[in-house]
């Protein structure tokens, strides 16, 4: 399943296209432009954040539009079937994208290392590529259950997604936000991994592990109610 999700992938041009030059060219933009008005100077630790945030959102982008095809033309409503079967489904597909977009993102780590002279570290691309899988795997959870809902979910996922990024921490430090609010984002995984990187403060790796868990735990249960929903329907509204 993994191998057939790379398979087709790699044979549409157009995203290939997007994967290789249209998403470092977004990713790489926005942080040009904001270096010269918000940040003075750029460190690692910045530049490591808004990699993480980059990858996370053009990832589950990427993901998004490739399941509304398959999705509406009832390609895969036989899955549906089994609970089980589409979440491995769904976990086979999110892998399969993590991989193609890994030389994406090294190919703006390296270039943004070269424009704002700063040192990379290869160890720590790779311990953010396995927490970052690991939690689109997560958000994967939630998006199919929102798919099995609302048959226009993409305006929904992208709102969550902009209110996410005002509360990580990615550009507006975590400790400016109320006590309700960081406890909030703390919550979910993707924070963790920012916080981790702004402060190389261990505590959050573990808070990482706490927020996957429960994460993983509430996702299943919001999975199986969808499911049922789209049962007893016989269609997605």
């Amino acid at each position: 399943m993994f191998n057939l999700f790379l398979k087709i992938t790699y044979r549409n041009k157009w995203n290939l296209f997007k994967i290789y030059f249209l998403v470092p060219f977004s990713q790489i933009l926005p942080i040009i432009v904001l270096s010269n008005f918000l940040v003075p100077k750029y460190n690692d630790k910045i530049l490591y954040g808004m990699m993480v945030w980059g990858g996370f959102y053009s990832t589950l982008f990427e993901i998004m539009n490739s399941r509304i095809e398959r999705f509406n033309s009832n390609k895969v409503a036989d899955v549906f079937l089994s609970g089980n079967s589409i979440l491995k489904y769904n976990s086979y597909e999110i892998l399969a994208i993590n991989f193609i977009f890994v030389p994406s993102n090294i190919l703006i780590a390296l270039f943004l290392s070269k424009i704002f002279e700063v040192e990379i570290s290869m160890k720590i691309i790779f311990l953010l590529f396995i927490l970052l899988t690991i939690n689109n795997l997560i958000c994967g959870i939630f998006i199919l259950s929102l798919q099995l809902v609302f048959k226009n979910y993409f305006n929904k996922v992208n709102l969550l997604m902009d209110l996410l990024y005002l509360i990580s921490g990615v550009v507006i430090p975590l400790t400016t936000y109320p006590i309700f609010l960081q406890i909030l984002s703390l919550m979910f995984p993707i924070t963790n991994i920012i916080q981790y990187l702004y402060s190389q403060d261990w505590k959050y790796l573990l808070f990482y592990i706490m927020s996957a868990i429960f994460s993983v735990f509430i996702g299943k249960l919001l999975f199986q109610k969808s499911l049922k929903k789209y049962r007893l329907r016989g269609n997605i509204n």
